[in-house]
């Protein structure tokens, strides 16, 4: 039993779904009242046909659509029934599932035995092929340090003439470098020598275009003999001209905003009260007084026979598996194997 104990898988309790006592206020936007209330102003246009239609003589569908409702409440509940059904069948087949893989490990113990019977014989031949091994591998070990001591002093004469060749090569270099230097230095002169020149070009040139000032007359044009050519007052009195037309644009503008911004609230208003009074109208409509009781049918009262005699064969089924895993148990605990849970 202790055994059974420590198998046990570790159960995680589901937590109850939370209770809202109060309901969510519900934020609506103005699209969806304006949806919302087209769909009621439709239905009521159809509502206003289909009275018209009975004035002139046309038949009621009220009978027809109880008839269609109960067909569709038939059809839900064969589906609940099935889906319960194909539970039951899933926990019946788990069960059977659990009692093969239990006479399957009862199977295999005998089996376990027998190799690691066969599992020792094969560990003791192991052993004796890796000492076998193991003189070969420190022979092939001693032959290989040999072979390493000959090949590092190749590589110390090897490295000793690399060293003397690169010592030469940096001498050459130091000398190249040297030589260079004198050459930049000299070039770098030559070039502060032209800098300073054009400086004193670029000075005398800015005291002759200072000396020589034009002065700007406000009320003349360009002179370039365009068509429209104008001054710069002319310019900036058409300037202010434009700026005080976009002005008044603007205004008219921010006034019609303003009046269609007016009528849109006033007609948001209206389609909120109507909304609201058909969401009253279906809430009365819906209230458990006004709904109906529906009558089982033959096929659902057979529904429900299938599901208590398939709970019966399930309760079977679980009885007979905890008969047979006591048992294993019993056995288990004999000689250490788990049992299935």
């Amino acid at each position: 039993m202790e055994e059974d104990r420590k198998n046990q898988f570790v159960k995680s309790k589901r937590k109850p779904a939370p209770k809202f006592t109060n309901k969510p206020t519900i934020k609506q936007t103005t699209s969806a009242i304006l949806r919302e209330e087209r769909l009621y102003a439709k239905k009521e246009e159809e509502s206003m046909k289909s009275l018209e239609l009975l004035l002139q003589g046309a038949r009621d569908k009220s009978d027809y659509n109880q008839w269609q409702d109960n067909v569709q409440m038939e059809k839900k509940v064969a589906a609940e029934t099935k889906k319960a059904e194909n539970i039951i069948k899933a926990k019946i087949t788990r069960e059977e599932a659990i009692l093969a893989k239990q006479r399957e490990i009862d199977q295999k113990h005998a089996e376990t035995e027998e190799l690691k019977e066969e599992k020792a014989e094969l560990m003791r031949r192991k052993a004796k092929a890796d000492a076998k091994e193991l003189i070969f591998i420190k022979k092939r070990i001693a032959e290989i340090a040999e072979a390493d001591r000959n090949a590092n002093l190749a590589k110390e004469a090897l490295q000793e003439e690399k060293s003397r060749l690169v010592k030469v090569q940096h001498k050459e270099r130091e000398k190249l470098l040297k030589k260079k230097e004198r050459q930049d230095k000299a070039e770098m002169e030559k070039k502060k020598l032209m800098i300073k020149e054009i400086r004193m070009l670029e000075a005398e040139l800015i005291d002759n275009k200072n000396n020589n000032k034009v002065q700007l007359d406000l009320t003349t044009t360009a002179g370039h003999e365009l068509l429209g050519e104008m001054s710069m007052m002319e310019l900036r009195e058409r300037l202010s001209l434009v700026k005080e037309k976009h002005k008044i644009e603007e205004e008219e503008k921010r006034t019609e905003i303003l009046e269609n911004k007016k009528k849109f609230e006033v007609r948001l208003q209206m389609a909120q009260e109507k909304v609201q009074i058909h969401r009253s109208q279906k809430m009365a409509e819906k209230s458990p007084s006004q709904i109906s009781p529906v009558r089982k049918s033959a096929a659902m009262i057979e529904g429900e026979n299938r599901i208590e005699q398939m709970k019966r064969v399930l309760a079977e089924k679980q009885r007979e598996r905890m008969q047979i895993q006591t048992a294993s148990s019993r056995g288990a605990s004999r000689r250490g194997t788990p049992t299935i849970l």
